[in-house]
């Protein structure tokens, strides 16, 4: 084998590598974070009406819709089933 096919087998390489370490590594990471914020702000949007209920149960609230719309953001995005 030549140089030239050898870099090219090399290149090729290296280029299915990078984007497999991107596709299941920083890609899933970038859409989890961005998921955790959206989440984090709606559910804090949707509770502000929530005057009435003490800050406890205010927060069980929200933590109760973060987890649901953390988990639509996630599936949404083809993360799970």
């Amino acid at each position: 084998m030549d140089k030239k096919a050898s870099a090219s087998i090399i290149t090729i390489i290296l280029v299915i590598s990078a984007f497999a370490f991107y596709w299941y590594e920083l890609r899933p990471e970038n859409i989890r974070k961005s998921c955790s914020k959206d989440a984090a702000d709606s559910a804090v949007i949707s509770t502000q009406n929530y005057e009435v209920l003490n800050t406890l149960k205010r927060e069980e609230k929200q933590n109760e819709l973060m987890k649901d719309f953390y988990s639509n953001c996630i599936k949404s995005k083809g993360l799970e089933k």
